[in-house]
Formats: C-alpha cells, structure tokens, sequence
C-alpha cells in the first residue's frame, strides 16, 4: 500500500506541475447584448486614428476624418473596417490563429502508468497469494520531427489567416463602394423627380383650369394630369426605396439602424485607375488564397511525418513482496496497416483544392477586371454623348420654353413634351454616372495589391 499511495502523490504533484489552466464560464445575456447593440455609441476619436493609419498604409489623401459634417465614402470606408462584423471576424480568427501558433510544436504530455495485481505461487504450505505493485512513467520521444513540422504548419495557417482577413477587409470596402453608389443614385435620382414636380406644377394647375373650362383638347391636358400624380407615386415608392438603400449602407458598415449620423452622397468615388489595368500577383485575394496554398502543403508535410513512428521509454518500478525490479520499456508503433494514409490522402486533396482555388481567384479577378473595363469604356462613351447632345439642347429647349409660356405664346402640350424628354434624359445620365461609378470601384477592386494589414487598437477595438 506505500507505493500506491506514493504514486497517488506522485499523480497530485504532476497534476499541479502540469499548470493546467481554469478559465471561468461567461454565458450569453441576449438581452444585454440587444441593449448594448442599440445604445452602442460612436466614437469618432479610435476611428479617426484608425483612418489616419489606413491613408499611411494606402498612402491616400482623403482629408481629416471627421463625422461632424457628415461621413464621404472614404471616411464610410474606414468606419466598415472599424465595426463591420465580417472584418471583425477575420481579425479574432487571425487572433486564433495566432494562439495556436504560439503553442505548437509541444512534446506529448507524459504518461503515469499504474498497476497492482495478485499472484498466486503453490508451495509446499499450499497456494500464497502476494499482491505485486507496478508504477512507472511513460515518455514519448517525437524522433519523427513531428513538433517542428506541426510549428511550420501552424505558422503558414496563421499567415493565411491574416491574408484572409485581408480578404475580408477588401470584401467589406468593396460592399461599402457599392451599396454607397446604389444609395446616392436613389438621391440624385430623388432630387430630379422633385424638380420635374416643380417644373410641372405650373402645367399641372392650367391643365386642370383649361379642363374645367373646356378650351383645350382633354386628351392632351390629361396627360399632363396623369403624368404628374404617377410622378408623385413613383416618388414616394423611390423615397421607401433610399431609404432602404441608406439602411443597406449603415449596415454593411456594422451601425445600428438607429445611429444618429449623415452620410454624403457621391456618384464619383476618388479612386486612381491606371491606363492600362492588370490584375497584380500580389492582389489581395491572390495572396490569400497563396497563403492558403502553403498552409495546405505544410499540412501535408505534417501528415507525412505522422506516418513515422516516435519512441515510447518507458521505465517501471516492480515491486512483489520485499523485491524490487527497475524495468526500462522501449515501444514505437510499426506502420504497416494504417501509417496515416487517411491524413496523407486529406491533406493531399485539399492541397490540390487550394490550387484550384489560386487558378480560380486569378480567372475571376481576369474576367471580373474585363467585363468592367468594357462597361467604363462603354458608359463613358455614352456619358460623353448625351453631356454633349440631348443634355444641352433640352436645356436650351426648357429654358426657351419657359421663357414663351411666361409670355403666353406656348402651347401647353408641346412644353410638356419638352419637360417629359428632359426628365428622361436627366435619368439616363444619371443611371449611366451609376453604371461608370461602378464599373471604376469594381475596377479599382480587381487591381487592388495587398497592403499591410491595420488592426484596431484592442483597447478601442468594438
């Protein structure tokens, strides 16, 4: 019985050598975090050093960041980065990533053999029973360098994961260049129903006299009546519609609906395009997906040393009756029916699958980088053309139009047309500024190389 209870202490001084870690539960207050989330105060002081850090990065001019005046794009930019939840994400994953990292490459723990058994001997009193103790202490010796390639593996995936929130951060900005031009088209489109409500109020009151009256075609000055009630309708459906186009931005940047800020819209994002655009090797998704290349091959690497045996020492300490025996046992696994094939063979595919995945990243940002080259190209050209066409003769047209019916020499239907031709014209250029606006952020997006990654200040971090 002294053994066994030397090995119980022994046990307890291992237990408390081994710095086993206690961390306390921390359950879900659903109600507390709604609250929060509503009453979440935004704070421009960390944003604004965060912004300030990502012009150095960019090495960008895009003035001070101030939310006073209301938010532009590229201060909208940096806001997303700062509370959008998909960004968020990718940083705390990274932050995972990089606690695994710091505890790789550790040897197995040691292993506390314990037995205790009775034998039976006959001799020439009869049968003697005896109880035989064993206590020992088994120690693997990882030969096969399992540690190091583990410690390779674990700092390529960290590298990966911070290529991905890269990733992430790109995906953010571009959602928040989109969502911000859907929405300012939505108010400049707004803005010209409200002055073509203003141009036909005048028409729209005559129209409903001289109908009364009965001097006009009814047929004409009807128009004129409908034209204007299914303007105000269709504004008021375009209103509900910007309005979920700026909850959409508010949103996509990680606020509450509810946060008291005003944003300024702009169909011209400042973005520098080059004359001839390529997708760069070192664009943004590109080095993500290669990190996550050499992630998956140093996973493979890993898995092919798994397939070699480590040494197991075992030494043991026998004790039956007043006898003691030092035992040392050497064991190692022979690798003949499993030898990690099922880990190779994993490994080995998703190696090939991260390949994939740099062939496809490479093509879709190629055929992403075409296809909005054409529509700048073409929406530029179409710009040009009605800036310089229809747009400056239907001005002239209106104002001379206006001019005569103040004097009263103008046909009320014929004015109308004017009014009607001008108000589509304005929206098709409008929707063309639209389409080129995209067609240059999406463009930008494709030739976007990576750049450092910024991480928030965890003291301020949301």
């Amino acid at each position: 019985m002294s053994m066994l209870r030397a090995a119980a202490g022994a046990l307890v001084v291992l237990i408390a050598l081994s710095g086993c870690q206690h961390i306390p539960r921390e359950p879900l207050h659903l109600d507390e975090i709604r609250a929060a989330l509503e009453a979440r105060p935004l704070d421009p002081d960390p944003v604004r050093a965060y912004a300030e850090e990502l012009q150095t990065l960019t090495r960008s001019q895009t003035g001070p960041f101030d939310t006073e005046d209301g938010l532009s794009l590229a201060e909208a930019e940096a806001l997303g980065l700062w509370y959008n939840a998909d960004a968020r994400r990718a940083r705390l994953e990274a932050d995972s990533a990089a606690a695994r990292t710091n505890n790789a490459g550790r040897w197995p723990d040691p292993e506390l053999l314990l037995g205790r058994g009775r034998q039976e001997i006959d001799g020439p009193d009869g049968v003697d029973r005896a109880w035989i103790s064993e206590i020992g202490l088994a120690i693997t010796v990882p030969i096969s360098g399992r540690p190091r390639a583990e410690r390779r593996y674990l700092n390529s995936e960290h590298a990966a994961a911070l290529r991905a929130a890269e990733a992430a951060e790109w995906e953010v900005q571009s959602r928040i260049r989109e969502t911000w031009i859907a929405w300012s088209e939505n108010v400049e489109r707004l803005a010209l129903l409200d002055a073509h409500l203003d141009t036909l109020r005048p028409l729209y009151d005559m129209a409903r006299a001289l109908l009364n009256t009965g001097e006009r075609s009814p047929t004409a000055l009807g128009l004129i009546l409908v034209d204007y009630d299914r303007t105000r309708a269709r504004r008021a459906l375009l209103e509900g519609a910007s309005e979920e186009a700026r909850l959409e931005v508010v949103h996509t940047l990680g606020l509450s609906p509810d946060a008291p800020i005003t944003f300024l819209p702009s169909l011209a994002p400042d973005l520098a395009l080059p004359d001839a655009p390529e997708v760069s090797p070192s664009h943004t998704v590109i080095a993500y997906r290669r990190a996550a290349y050499e992630a998956a091959e140093e996973r493979l690497r890993l898995e092919l040393r798994k397939q070699y045996p480590d040494i197991t020492f075992s030494p043991l300490r026998t004790s039956d009756r007043d006898e003691t025996a030092l035992v040392l046992g050497l064991g190692a696994p022979i690798p003949v029916w499993n030898a990690n094939r099922p880990g190779i063979a994993e490994a080995a595919a998703e190696r090939d699958r991260a390949r994939l995945e740099v062939e496809e990243a490479w093509r879709d940002l190629l055929a992403g980088l075409r296809r909005r080259q054409a529509r700048h190209q073409a929406s530029a050209a179409a710009l040009e053309t009605l800036l310089n066409g229809p747009a400056r003769i239907l001005d002239t047209q209106l104002a001379q139009a206006l001019a005569l019916l103040d004097a009263g020499e103008l046909d009320l239907p014929l004015l109308y047309d004017v009014i009607r031709q001008t108000l589509e014209t304005r929206e098709q250029i409008l929707q063309t500024r639209a389409e080129n606006a995209r067609a240059a952020a999406g463009i930008h997006a494709a030739i976007q190389t990576a750049a450092p990654l910024a991480d928030p200040n965890e003291e301020n971090a949301p």
